[in-house]
């Protein structure tokens, strides 16, 4: 997973979504805090969003 604050000028991988490292195959659910992610890579949540 990627995040950017500035409309992917700039982005940084936050979280490795590897399905190789999952067992059985099986469905996981993952919370992420991106509040956290952010603050830990320099970032700062805003309202410009994009799909």
């Amino acid at each position: 997973m990627y995040l950017s604050d500035d409309v992917g000028q700039n982005v940084a991988k936050v979280f490795d979504l590897n399905g190789s490292s999952s067992t059985n195959n099986a469905w996981q659910k993952i919370t992420l805090d991106l509040d956290l992610l952010a603050s830990a890579n320099g970032m700062s949540l805003n309202n410009e969003a994009e799909q």
